[in-house]
């Protein structure tokens, strides 16, 4: 069994307070073997966004406030309304309690589900690298082109492979050699750039294909809810003919 990690409702958890759910459910649901986890992943992030040249300024405007984060990192929306940026204090704080909460995990025999590289960039990446293959995103829930529309970096891009690899590899050099599942999902609530079937079969093959140069052995697990909500997609049956394995679905709740 899958569990999904924390997503908007308790994005204020301390290291005490996220101890209690994952012992609990151990003690109380003993099928559970795997949690997402996406602690941290903004400070890896921004480690693998500044390795390119990308300012904090530009970076910094692409996160999303700690409520919201769910959506950005689905690529639904980016950038925080009030003139108010993701403050580097909680980035900090959750990288530090992502280093307590999964060696805790696997400590209690679970598998850490960890967060890929997605594709879904700041805007200003073709400042650093002009040449790289990029496509706007489709407007999520009326927000607008400047808080949705997110930039996505296309995966046959040698880029993708690359960003790829460092975000991989930073995650082994922080929690060791802790999990091969790993969660990506690029058309949560997402319209693709095309229903092309060719064009999708691509965007699965190339981002699986990064993920296994970067850990031979990674498994891609991704939300059924994609599949539940083809009122998002232009070509449903495209969409349920995109995902070419190996990848595991994971359902929304």
């Amino acid at each position: 069994m899958v569990g999904l990690g924390r997503m908007g409702t308790n994005a204020g958890l301390d290291g005490t307070a996220w101890d209690q759910p994952p012992s609990r459910m151990v003690s109380f649901i003993l099928e559970l073997t795997s949690m997402i986890d996406r602690l941290g992943y903004e400070s890896i992030l921004q480690q693998v966004f500044y390795s390119i040249g990308l300012t904090s300024g530009e970076v910094s405007t692409f996160f999303s406030g700690p409520a919201f984060l769910a959506w950005n990192r689905f690529g639904n929306i980016q950038d925080s309304w009030g003139n108010e940026t993701l403050p580097q204090s909680w980035i900090n704080r959750e990288f530090l309690l992502s280093k307590q909460i999964i060696p805790r995990m696997v400590e209690l025999g679970m598998t850490p589900i960890l967060p890929a590289f997605t594709g879904f960039v700041p805007e200003n990446i073709t400042r650093v690298v002009p040449n790289a293959t990029v496509v706007r995103g489709s407007e999520w829930n009326g927000f607008g082109t400047t808080y949705s529309n997110v930039t996505f970096l296309e995966p046959f891009d040698p880029l993708f492979d690359e960003l790829q690899m460092k975000l991989v590899n930073i995650q082994k050099e922080v929690y060791g050699d802790v999990s091969n599942v790993y969660t990506l999902d690029q058309y949560n609530e997402n319209t693709p750039y095309s229903g092309d079937t060719a064009y999708l079969r691509n965007i699965s093959r190339d981002t699986m294909t990064s993920l296994r140069n970067a850990n031979p052995d990674a498994v891609w697990l991704m939300q059924v809810f994609l599949f539940l909500k083809l009122a998002y997609c232009r070509d449903g049956y495209s969409l349920i003919k995109w995902s070419s394995g190996p990848w595991i679905v994971s359902k929304h709740t």
